[in-house]
């Protein structure tokens, strides 16, 4: 299972509360600015072609870092130990959101 280190990685900015999921609360967040700002954000394989497309613009305007991941919102929740889908989330803090684009660009090169 090639996803299971960004996964894992995911679920570490879970516990270490670095992590914003649901989409009206990463889209309220992209305004922000501060120690809970987004740094990057993320959207589920399996999002709908509205929700893409609603973040992309939204991270374009904010300047914010947007990346699409192989995994489906279920394995998404299944990291965080939850059992509802979650399909966006936003990294709030740098040092992790840069682990999280280098676990997707080596992810996407194997």
């Amino acid at each position: 299972m090639e996803n299971k280190p960004l996964l894992n990685l995911l679920g570490l900015c879970w516990v270490s509360r670095h992590l914003t999921v649901g989409q009206n609360l990463v889209t309220a967040a992209l305004s922000q600015q501060g120690s809970h700002a987004p740094q990057l954000v993320l959207v589920s394989s399996d999002a709908s072609e509205r929700t893409k497309k609603q973040l992309t613009n939204k991270c374009a305007f904010y300047q914010i870092p947007f990346a699409l991941l192989s995994v489906s919102s279920s394995e998404v929740a299944a990291a965080l130990g939850k059992e509802a889908p979650i399909a966006v989330l936003a990294v709030t803090d740098r040092g992790l959101a840069n682990q999280v684009q280098t676990k997707l660009t080596s992810t996407n090169h194997q």
